[in-house]
């Protein structure tokens, strides 16, 4: 009985680290900044604008409800959709800081941060390709 839980634990676990591995967080290939989680969730959360070497950083994200962004949010964030759009509605409110941009698609995210320095972007890791370049994965 001990075998069966055993190999059960160990192929959920295999599982759950293949389906929380699909998320890329990319930049353009120019950006030399050093990105950690720490300061991906900063980006994302709005405490941060810009990266370690002093460019702007200005975070892209796909629409709501679509499953990369679900899981970023639920991975890199430790929140879910209203916890996020809550969140973000109390910094519009007080003037502190502006929203992560929207992409209608991943393959936008991908044209988008492939041509603009300062964006960082949240993508399916299938979606990836060299005109990006990795600084993260979830």
């Amino acid at each position: 009985m001990k075998t069966i839980a055993y190999y059960t634990t160990a192929f959920l676990f295999t599982l759950s680290t293949y389906v929380y591995a699909d998320i890329a967080v990319i930049v353009h290939p120019n950006n030399t900044a050093n990105i950690n989680a720490s300061e991906i969730a900063k980006i994302f959360l709005g405490k941060k604008t810009r990266f370690d070497n002093l460019s702007k950083a200005i975070p892209l994200l796909p629409p709501i409800g679509n499953q990369t962004r679900i899981n970023f949010l639920k991975y890199a964030l430790s929140k879910n959709e209203t916890q996020y759009s809550s969140y973000w509605s109390r910094l519009i409110f007080t003037g502190k800081a502006s929203p992560p941009l929207e992409a209608a698609t991943e393959e936008g995210i991908i044209n988008m941060v492939s041509k603009n320095e300062h964006l960082i972007g949240v993508v399916d890791t299938s979606y990836i390709n060299e005109s990006v370049k990795v600084v993260g994965t979830y």
